[in-house]
């Protein structure tokens, strides 16, 4: 599953325009140029609103507790590890193990998939145990969320100039609150908000250390500015003569806002692990990152990826298909609609088919008769209709599901852009042998 949320506020911050807010321009801009002996630096502050993040979490946290208290899992002997059979993306974190309290007998269910579990050795496992209060509410209480789920910023170039072939971008989580101002970096001079200085217009941005640690040092330098950010939560993506649109894994930053270990002032985007002036300064031009904010006319505005595996594979009495999709079986999407109505929630039904079955005397269809795909290796993928944008990839995240009736996938309109159309595609896997099937399947997003 993908979600996808905008920013709530971004600007950036110029050395070299110090005092000037930037928060309405319709680009964001990372990057060090030099003119002459004069080196500009440009950082990018970004926020987004982690309360719908944490909604998520916790619903689909919920979601996962039903399923545990109905349909619980078996466990195997106890070494280092404790396998049951859920869905592959819970777990069960170690912090934990040593005040749970596990009873009553379950039966086993009828989940394929493997669940690791690190547990001490000394608590002895001889028969099955209730999991739903022992992790799932457990985890909840103490932050550590059930559900293993990862969270990327994504950002869409905007005609960079002068980058080098090789080059890193770093974020850090911000350490002090500031507001995105209304100024823009050419047309309204304003210093309303933040800026290389002021991290409101008015307050300076201050040379302190939190009490937030390891590593919990902030990266301005005293009285010259640039923003403040906590050194041990950082992320980072390496480029190597590649596209500098920026898909960066923020997991780890989000993880510390969601469970309130940090305060969420955003994050703050830079060239270099240290915020020194006199590091940056190192003769080396890294040119302009321009990116669209959240000012954009376009679709590309900031936005923050929420992944998750929602997939569960449970057949039923359903067949496997045979052979492959090119030659022996149909791929059939069968209840798409031409249009979906936004904030709403759907099942896509995808199902095989025999591309020839054989006559048998019966009261059914033969081309009705449904078979699942292949488990773990079949895909959906959703792409914009008009720019080829890839929205949701295939992928970990984008498993095909089955149920006793058809393999299917969970739509959430909600996170697409409405007002736009789409293009599904399925990707099968199967004895080495990958198919993509297109049939110019779209649908659209409205109000």
């Amino acid at each position: 599953m993908h979600k996808f949320f905008t920013s709530s506020f971004d600007a950036s911050i110029y050395l070299q325009q110090p005092e000037q807010n930037a928060g309405r321009d319709e680009i964001l801009e990372v990057g060090k140029l030099y003119y002459g002996s004069v080196m500009d630096v440009a950082r990018t502050l970004i926020k987004f609103d982690t309360t719908q993040i944490s909604e998520v979490v916790l619903e689909e946290s919920a979601s996962l507790n039903s399923l545990l208290n109905s349909n619980s899992a078996s466990v195997s002997t106890i070494s280092s590890s404790w396998y049951t059979a859920v869905s592959s993306s819970l777990y069960w974190s170690s912090s934990y193990s040593t005040s749970l309290s596990v009873t009553n007998s379950l039966s086993s269910s009828s989940y394929s998939a493997s669940w690791n579990n690190y547990v001490t050795q000394s608590l002895v496992v001889s028969a099955s145990y209730n999991l739903e209060s022992a992790s799932l509410a457990l985890g909840i209480s103490n932050g550590d969320y059930v559900f293993n789920y990862k969270t990327y910023l994504n950002l869409k170039s905007a005609n960079s100039e002068e980058l080098p072939l090789e080059y890193s971008i770093y974020a850090n989580a911000v350490s002090q609150s500031w507001t995105m101002g209304t100024g823009t970096k050419f047309d309204n001079i304003t210093s309303d908000g933040v800026s290389w200085y002021y991290r409101d217009g008015s307050s300076k941005w201050l040379d302190l250390t939190s009490s937030y640690s390891p590593g919990s040092d902030t990266g301005s330098i005293k009285s010259s500015g640039g923003g403040t950010w906590y050194t041990a939560s950082m992320a980072c993506q390496s480029f190597s003569n590649e596209p500098d649109d920026i898909r960066m894994d923020i997991t780890n930053i989000v993880n510390l806002w969601v469970s309130g270990s940090l305060p969420n002032n955003g994050i703050i985007l830079h060239h270099h692990t240290s915020a020194s002036i006199s590091t940056d300064n190192d003769g080396l031009d890294y040119g302009i990152l321009k990116f669209f904010s959240k000012e954009t006319n376009t679709i590309y505005e900031p936005k923050l990826e929420l992944v998750w595996d929602d997939s569960l594979f449970i057949t039923g009495s359903l067949t496997p298909v045979t052979g492959s999709a090119s030659d022996d079986y149909k791929v059939v999407v069968t209840n798409l609609k031409n249009e979906y109505p936004s904030n709403s929630k759907v099942k896509i039904r995808v199902k095989g088919r025999d591309m020839f079955p054989y006559k048998t005397f019966g009261t059914t269809f033969g081309y009705d008769q449904a078979k699942f795909l292949p488990s773990g290796s079949s895909y959906y993928q959703i792409e914009d209709y008009i720019t080829n944008e890839v929205i949701v990839p295939f992928g970990d995240y984008s498993k095909l599901s089955c149920d006793s009736t058809s393999n299917y996938f969970n739509l959430d309109t909600s996170t697409y852009a409405a007002d736009r159309v789409y293009r599904l595609k399925i990707k099968i896997l199967q004895n080495g042998i990958t198919d993509i099937i297109d049939d110019k399947l779209t649908f659209k997003i409205v109000e």
